[in-house]
């Protein structure tokens, strides 16, 4: 297979896995194996930043009672 196909059956794949309403062990174990294959093929490397870029919890509230909007 080429790589491209490798990495469209890898997707569809996983897709499947994720849609399913019951998902087994085995399953996951699949799963994983089969993501660290992709990400091998693609290139793909994961962000490591914090997404969190404001601090919101030591943010004082930003909101309003009705009986302010007054």
């Amino acid at each position: 297979m080429k790589k491209n196909e490798d990495i469209l059956t890898i997707e569809y794949t996983l897709k499947n896995i994720f849609n399913r309403d019951v998902i087994r062990g085995i399953d996951v174990v699949r799963a994983n194996s089969l993501l660290k294959k992709w990400k091998l093929l693609t290139g793909h490397v994961e962000d490591d930043e914090s997404p969190i870029k404001d601090n919101i919890l030591e943010q004082e509230p930003d909101w309003q009672t009705k009986n302010e909007e007054q």
